[in-house]
C-alpha cells in the first residue's frame, strides 16, 4: 500500500509539471486514475474513485481527440460509473459505444469493449426491466464468445454470463427456448473448465440454479435431482472461507426445498434450513446479499411451520420476512419477491389463529408485489394467485355481503389472470386451478343466481389440478379433497367418495390433509355400507393423528392441531364396531386417538430402571433426548429477526425427535422391551381391568351407566364385601358429565352409581397401565417430603372465600397428628413450584378458573396475572423423579374443560396435575361450595389416615366422604320436598332442583 501511494504522489508530481495543453497531459492523467483505482480497490474510500472519475473525464475531454487510447480511456471510464445510479449507467453505456466507435474494427481490446457495454445494459436491465437493454446485453454476450476459441480459458466464464442472462429472460418473458439454452450453454462451460479452477464451484452452482429453474417451468424431478447433487457439488469445492459460500448454500437451500416440496421428506427441509442458517452467518450485516440470504431462511422456516405447526418457527418467519422488505429499497429488483414472501407467511399466521391485521398485512404486502412485478415476468402467475387467496379469505371473513362480493370478483378475476400468465407446466399450477375452483363454488353459492356454470367451471378447474399431477405429489391429497368437495356438491356421490378415499391414502401427503379426507368419509351414511373397508378407513384416518402432532412440536402447538380432531375416535371406534371388529379393536382406535398431548407427556417421562443395569448409555441418551423435548418452549413474538438462529430450539426439538425415534427402536431390541412405549394390547388393556372394570363410555344412569354395571355383573354388590373399583373414560362432550354420581338418589332403591362401585376417572387405559408400572413411594413419618398446604382466603379480582383457611388448619391438624412434616409456601407461583419438587401431599384450597383456551386454566395464587400457574406452565413441570402421591384441588372446575374440540384430550388442572407426577388428583367437574368444601377435605383425609396412603385409599376415602354428603343431602332434600317426581339429578336444564353440592368432587388416579 505504501508502495501505490507512492506512485500516486510521483504521478501527481508529473501531471503537475506538466502544461494543460501538454500532449502528454491525457496519458498522464489516465495512469494517475488507474492508480487511484487501485487503491480504491484495496481501501474502498470513495475519494480516491471520484478523483479517478474526475481524471479519466479531464483525459477523454483533453484537446487530442484523436489520441489512439482514446478508446480504452472511454471503456474504463464506463467500468468506474457502475453504481446504482441510473445516471451513472447512461454515461458508462455512452462512453463505452462511443469507444467502439475506433475506425479499426480489429481493435485488440474490442472483445473486452464489448463485453463491458453487455455488462452495463444487464445492469441497467436490473434496474429498469428494459427489454431491449436484456436483448442487446444477450446479444453482445453471444458475439462475445463467438470470438473466442474453444481452448480459451475465459471462454467459460463468458458462456456463463450469456447462461445467466438467457435465464434472465426467460423469467421475464418465460418463452422456454432460453432456459434450454442456459442449461446447454452452462454444461459447455464446465465441459471446458478444468477440474482444479476457482470458477468450477461458480459454474457448478450456476447449472444448479437453472436446473432449479427448468425444473419449476417443466416439472422434471430428474432436473431437480441432479440440482441438489450439482449444488452440493460446487459447496464441496469451495472452502468455508470463501466469499461465495453463503451464496452457494444459498441455492443448496432452495433446491432441498424444492425437492421437499415436491417428494416430502423431511430430512430435506431439516437439511435446507441448516444451510440457510449457515449462509445467514456466514455474511456480515453490511453485505448487500444479506438480505437475499434471510429470505431464503424465510421462506424454508414457513416450509417448515406447515409441516410441523411450530409456531415458534412461524413468527421467526414473519420476523424475518418483515425485516427484509425494511431493508429492500423500492427500485430493488428483488422487493416484488419478499413482499409475495412477506405476504404468504403472514397470510398462514392468519390462517392459524384468525388475527385480521394479518390478513389485511397480507393483502396489502401481496397488492404490492403484484405491481412491483412486470406483465412478462415468470414469477407473476404466483404472486397473482396469492393476491387472489388472499382477497377470497376477506371475502370469507367480511360480514357486510355486497363488500365481500366485490372481493370475490376480484379474486376470481385475478386466479383467472394468475392462471393464463403461468406455463402449462408449472409445478404450482394444479394449485392454482384448485384455488379457482374453491372461488367459483363460493361464487355459486353467495350469488342470487345460483348459476350451475358456476359449479360446472369449479368442477372442471379441480379435476384438471388433479390431473396435473402424479401420485407422488406431496400436495395432491389437498386436491383431491377439494374435488372431492366440487363434486360433492353437484350429488355427484361415487366419485367424490373415490377422491377423498384416494386423499386419505395418499402417503406422501401432510396428514392434515389425509386426516380431513378420513373425517369426511366417516361422517359420511355410506361409511356404514364399507364393511371391512370402513374399518380401515377409521383406522388409517386414526393412526395418521399422531404423526399430525409429534414430540417436536410444544404442547400449545399440539394443541391447535389436535382440536382439529375432536370426535374423530369415537366416530373410528364406532364404524369398528360396525363393521364387526369387536370391542378390543374399537378401543385401540380410542386409544390411539385420544389423549394424545397428555400420552406424550407420559412417554417422556416414564421410568427406565428396568434397563439402568443392562443399558445405562441407552437410558443416558433417552434423559438427554427427554430434557429437550420435555422442556418448556416459549415464543417470544417481539423477537428481532436480526437472529438466524432464533429458532434453534425449535430446530432442536425436531432432531431430538428424529432421534428418540431411532433410539425408541433400539431399546425395543432389549429382551423383555418389545414393545416400549408403544400402544397398549389387548393382553395388557384386560391386565389393566383385573383390579376394577375400564369403562369407555359414549351416554347417564339409564343409557350408560346402569347397563354396563349389569353387563359386568356390579350391578347387586354383596353388603359383606367392599364395593368393586371402576374406572370411567368419558369421549367427547360426555367428559363433562358425573358418571360416578348418576342413578335415582330420590328413590332409595340403591340404582345409583355410589350404591354400586367405587368411580375413578383417566384418560385413557395407557395412562393407567403407565402410572401403576411406576414406582409408589409411602407417606410415614420417615418421609423426607412435605405436605404442602396452600390456601387463598383473598385473591385479588376475585371473590373472597371465607373458608379456604379454615379447610387447610383442618388438613394441617390431621398431617400434625400423624407427626409429618407441613409446609406453607408463599402462594405464588415460583415459591409453589419449588415446593412441589419435594412433596407427597399437595393441597390447594381457593379459586380455580377454566378458560376456552384450556392450556390457560388456572388456580389462583397472589401472582397470577402476572405469573399465572396454568396447565401449560404445569404440563412443562416434572415430578415424577419425587413422585407424588396426592394432589387435592379444592377449587372450582378444575376438572372441567370448555373447549369441545380438545374434549377427547382431558385437558384441564386435575389432568395436568397428574401429569406433572402426581398419581392421584381429586378435582371437581364445575362449582363447590366453599364451606362445604371443608367437610369434604376433612372426611376424606379421615378416612386416608385410617386406611393408609396407598392406591386404593384415595378412591375409597373420596367414594366415603361422598356418600356421607350424599345421605345428608337426601334427609334435607326429603324433608323439603317430599312429593317431587323422579329425576336423574344430572339432567342439564332442571331449573327446579338446585344442584347437589357433592356431585362435582373426582378422582384421576389408579
Amino acid at each position: 500500500m505504501q508502495e501505490l501511494s507512492s506512485r500516486i504522489a510521483e504521478a501527481q508530481a508529473r501531471l503537475k509539471a506538466l502544461a494543460d495543453d501538454h500532449a502528454d497531459r491525457a496519458s498522464q492523467l489516465y495512469d494517475l486514475a488507474t492508480l487511484l483505482n487501485d487503491r480504491y480497490s484495496v481501501t474502498e474510500v470513495t475519494d480516491d474513485q471520484n478523483n479517478a472519475i474526475d481524471m479519466v473525464r479531464q483525459a477523454i475531454q483533453a484537446p487530442s481527440h484523436q489520441h489512439p487510447d482514446r478508446p480504452e480511456w472511454l471503456s474504463f471510464l464506463g467500468t468506474l460509473l457502475i453504481t446504482e445510479e441510473l445516471a451513472d449507467l447512461d454515461e458508462a453505456i455512452a462512453n463505452t459505444r462511443q469507444s467502439m466507435d475506433s475506425p479499426s474494427k480489429n481493435h485488440p481490446d474490442r472483445m473486452e469493449w464489448l463485453n463491458n457495454l453487455g455488462a452495463f445494459l444487464y445492469h441497467r436491465f436490473l434496474l429498469t426491466e428494459s427489454r431491449p437493454d436484456l436483448d442487446e446485453a444477450i446479444d453482445l454476450a453471444q458475439e462475445v464468445v463467438d470470438m473466442l476459441p474453444n481452448s480459451d480459458p475465459d471462454r467459460s466464464t463468458l458462456l456463463q454470463n450469456l447462461a445467466l442472462r438467457l435465464d434472465r429472460r426467460f423469467s421475464v418473458t418465460a418463452d422456454k427456448t432460453d432456459l434450454e439454452e442456459a442449461v446447454q450453454v452452462i454444461r459447455m462451460a464446465i465441459l471446458i473448465i478444468s477440474d482444479g479452477s476457482p470458477d468450477l464451484a461458480v459454474l457448478l452452482n450456476s447449472l444448479s440454479v437453472r436446473l432449479g429453474d427448468r425444473y419449476s417451468a417443466r416439472g422434471s424431478v430428474a432436473d431437480l435431482e441432479e440440482s441438489v447433487i450439482v449444488a452440493k457439488r460446487a459447496i464441496k469445492t469451495t472452502p468455508v472461507s470463501h466469499p461465495n459460500r453463503a451464496k452457494f448454500l444459498k441455492n443448496l437451500s432452495l433446491q432441498l426445498g424444492r425437492r421437499f416440496a415436491t417428494i416430502g421428506d423431511m430430512t430435506d427441509l431439516d437439511e435446507s434450513i441448516q444451510v440457510a442458517r449457515e449462509a445467514v452467518e456466514l455474511t456480515p450485516e453490511d453485505r448487500p446479499e444479506r438480505p437475499i440470504l434471510l429470505h431464503n431462511l424465510a421462506l424454508q422456516l414457513s416450509t417448515q411451520f406447515s409441516r410441523t405447526g411450530a409456531t415458534g418457527i412461524l413468527e421467526e418467519a414473519i420476523n424475518l420476512a418483515r425485516k427484509v422488505v425494511d431493508i429492500t429499497s423500492d427500485s430493488h429488483p428483488d422487493r416484488a419477491a419478499h413482499l409475495n414472501t412477506l405476504a404468504v407467511i403472514v397470510c398462514t399466521r392468519y390462517q392459524q389463529f384468525g388475527a385480521i391485521a394479518d390478513l389485511h398485512e397480507a393483502i396489502n404486502a401481496s397488492r404490492d408485489s403484484v405491481n412491483a412485478t412486470s406483465d412478462g415476468n415468470a414469477n407473476r402467475s404466483l404472486r397473482l394467485n396469492n393476491f387472489s387467496a388472499h382477497l377470497y379469505y376477506r371475502f370469507s371473513r367480511s360480514s357486510d355481503l355486497a363488500t365481500g362480493l366485490t372481493d370475490l370478483d376480484k379474486a376470481i378475476d385475478t386466479a383467472r389472470e394468475a392462471i393464463k400468465a403461468c406455463l402449462d407446466g408449472h409445478s404450482e399450477r394444479p394449485n392454482l386451478l384448485s384455488n379457482l375452483a374453491v372461488q367459483l363454488t363460493s361464487h355459486h353459492w353467495y350469488m342470487s343466481t345460483h348459476k350451475i356454470e358456476d359449479l360446472e367451471k369449479a368442477t372442471t378447474a379441480a379435476r384438471e389440478a388433479v390431473e396435473a399431477t402424479s401420485v407422488d405429489y406431496p400436495g395432491r391429497a389437498g386436491l383431491l379433497n377439494n374435488l372431492g368437495h366440487q363434486l360433492d356438491s353437484r350429488f355427484i356421490r361415487t366419485e367424490s367418495q373415490r377422491c377423498y378415499e384416494e386423499a386419505l391414502m395418499s402417503t406422501v401427503s401432510l396428514p392434515t390433509y389425509r386426516i380431513f379426507a378420513g373425517r369426511y368419509l366417516l361422517s359420511t351414511s355410506e361409511i356404514l355400507q364399507y364393511g371391512q373397508r370402513a374399518y380401515q378407513i377409521a383406522k388409517t384416518t386414526i393412526d395418521l393423528i399422531p404423526l399430525s402432532a409429534p414430540n417436536s412440536l410444544a404442547s400449545v402447538d399440539k394443541k391447535v392441531i389436535l382440536s382439529q380432531t375432536a370426535g374423530l375416535a369415537s366416530d373410528a371406534a364406532a364404524v369398528a364396531l360396525h363393521a364387526g371388529q369387536g370391542a378390543s379393536a374399537a378401543i385401540q382406535l380410542l386409544e390411539s386417538g385420544r389423549g394424545l398431548l397428555a400420552g406424550a407427556l407420559r412417554d417422556l417421562r416414564t421410568d427406565l430402571s428396568s434397563i439402568q443395569d443392562e443399558r445405562p448409555d441407552l437410558v443416558q441418551s433417552f434423559h438427554d433426548l427427554r430434557r429437550i423435548l420435555d422442556s418448556p418452549t416459549q415464543t417470544n413474538v417481539m423477537m428481532t429477526a436480526d437472529a438466524a438462529s432464533g429458532s434453534f430450539g425449535v430446530d432442536r426439538r425436531h432432531w431430538a425427535n428424529s432421534e428418540m425415534a431411532t433410539l425408541l427402536s433400539e431399546i425395543r431390541t432389549i429382551p423383555g422391551h418389545e414393545r416400549f412405549l408403544l400402544p397398549a394390547t389387548d393382553t395388557e388393556m384386560r391386565l389393566a381391568a383385573e383390579q376394577g372394570p375400564i369403562v369407555m363410555v359414549n351416554w347417564l344412569w339409564d343409557v350408560i351407566v346402569e347397563p354396563v354395571l349389569k353387563a359386568l355383573g356390579l350391578n347387586r354388590p354383596s353388603p359383606e364385601d367392599p364395593l368393586p373399583r371402576i374406572w370411567w373414560i368419558p369421549t367427547g362432550a360426555l367428559s363433562k358429565f358425573p358418571f360416578h354420581a348418576a342413578g335415582y338418589h330420590l328413590e332409595s332403591s340403591g340404582r345409583t352409581t355410589l350404591d354400586k362401585v367405587m368411580s375413578s376417572y383417566s384418560s385413557s387405559i395407557k395412562a393407567i397401565i403407565d402410572t401403576r408400572q411406576e414406582r409408589n413411594k409411602t407417606i410415614d413419618v420417615d418421609s423426607d417430603s412435605d405436605i404442602v398446604l396452600l390456601a387463598m382466603n383473598e385473591t385479588k379480582g376475585q371473590s373472597r372465600l371465607k373458608y379456604a383457611d379454615a379447610e387447610v388448619r383442618a388438613v394441617k391438624s390431621m398431617f400434625d397428628l400423624a407427626g409429618l412434616p407441613v409446609k406453607h409456601p408463599q402462594p405464588r407461583k415460583a415459591e409453589t413450584l419449588a415446593a412441589l419438587q419435594k412433596c407427597r401431599v399437595f393441597h390447594f384450597a381457593g379459586h380455580g378458573s377454566t378458560k376456552s383456551d384450556p392450556l390457560n386454566s388456572l388456580i389462583y395464587l397472589e401472582d397470577w396475572q402476572d405469573q399465572p400457574l396454568t396447565v401449560e406452565s404445569l404440563l412443562e413441570t416434572n415430578l415424577r423423579s419425587g413422585a407424588p402421591f396426592l394432589a387435592y384441588l379444592s377449587a372450582c372446575k378444575t376438572g372441567e374443560s370448555l373447549d369441545e374440540k380438545l374434549a377427547d384430550e382431558s385437558l384441564h388442572l386435575t389432568s395436568a396435575f397428574q401429569l406433572t407426577g402426581f398419581r392421584h388428583v381429586i378435582g371437581t367437574l364445575w362449582e363447590v361450595d366453599d364451606a362445604l368444601c371443608v367437610d369434604m377435605a376433612q372426611m376424606t383425609y379421615k378416612v386416608l389416615g385410617e386406611n393408609g396412603f396407598h392406591d386404593g385409599s384415595v378412591s375409597q376415602a373420596l367414594h366415603q366422604a361422598t356418600c356421607i354428603l350424599r345421605d345428608k343431602w337426601l334427609a334435607e332434600e326429603r324433608t323439603r320436598v317430599r312429593s317431587r317426581s323422579e329425576r336423574d339429578i344430572i339432567s342439564c336444564d332442571d331449573e327446579t332442583r338446585k344442584t347437589p353440592l357433592w356431585v362435582p368432587y373426582i378422582h384421576y388416579g389408579v
